[in-house]
Order: C-alpha cells, then structure tokens, then sequence
C-alpha cells in the first residue's frame, strides 16, 4: 500500500457495496463497506453509512479499494 493509494473520506467515498480497506484514527486497518440503512419495509432510513459498529465508522480516516494481485 503506498500512502498515494489512501483516498480521504473527507474528499470521496466508496461506491455502496464495494469491499474496501479502510484506516482509522489510531491507526487499525480492516476491510468494510458502505451501505444505504433501511427499515424492514425497504424504506431508506438515511445517507449511506460504513458497516461496523458506529465507534469504528466514526474513526474511518481514510480508504482504499482493494486491489487483487494478478495470475
């Protein structure tokens, strides 16, 4: 990963569904996703949100798409 490859969630986000790694303020790195909230009617319920509990979506930094490595 080169610090280029970071993209600020500040500047963008990811496309709903797409896998990606993102870092946190203290510095923890996992992967997750984006998704739109709904009610079990199909209702939209708010602007897209990071999965994962709400202390680590709140600490997403920055992100970067996931790049499979080539055969």
């Amino acid at each position: 990963m080169k610090a280029s490859d970071w993209i600020s969630v500040k500047d963008d986000l990811p496309n709903i569904g797409d896998n990606v790694i993102v870092c946190t303020t203290n510095g923890k790195i996992c992967v997750t996703s984006m998704y739109i909230p709904k009610d079990q009617y199909g209702n939209i319920l708010g602007d897209k949100e990071w999965r994962g509990s709400s202390m680590m979506a709140n600490s997403i930094t920055h992100w970067q798409k996931i790049v499979l490595p080539k055969e």
